[in-house]
């Protein structure tokens, strides 16, 4: 039962996240190696407005972080 977390900077559009975490529970569920049930994918994802990248602050810079669990 994988646990998909994606952390990113709020200045991407939610229809980017959501993209994005459709695609990577099918990308996981072609991999051979293990056992992944689709139907069994669990996905959320959170924005973050404070962060800093390098020395770059959320005004000059954004981020994807993605944990599979």
């Amino acid at each position: 039962m994988p646990h998909i977390i994606i952390e990113h900077s709020q200045n991407f559009s939610a229809s980017t996240i959501e993209a994005i975490g459709a695609e990577v529970p099918q990308i996981m569920a072609k991999i051979t190696e293990g056992n992944f049930d689709l139907s069994q994918f669990k996905v959320r994802h959170q924005s973050f407005s404070k962060f800093l990248v390098g020395s770059l602050n959320e005004k000059n810079s954004s981020f994807i972080h993605i944990t599979i669990k």
